[in-house]
């Protein structure tokens, strides 16, 4: 999730005199550099979830799955 990645960057740079990236501008970053390989998911009134676009077909072929054996 996006807050982690930002409040993560935030530790990294402790004693600095940098400061970590705002949320939009850090989800900008990630889809700037992997492009179609992430999906970051947005709902409203929830927070944003960040995967890899291979992972994400996994887990909805998986949850698809799933409900096929419990009909």
């Amino acid at each position: 999730m996006i807050p982690e990645l930002t409040e993560k960057m935030g530790e990294f740079l402790l004693g600095t005199d940098c400061t970590p990236y705002g949320f939009t501008y850090m989800k900008e970053c990630i889809q700037k550099h992997f492009r179609q390989d992430v999906t970051i998911a947005e709902i409203n009134g929830k927070e944003n979830v960040v995967t890899f676009r291979h992972r994400a077909s996994a887990l909805i072929h998986e949850f698809h799955q799933r409900q096929v054996k419990t009909r």
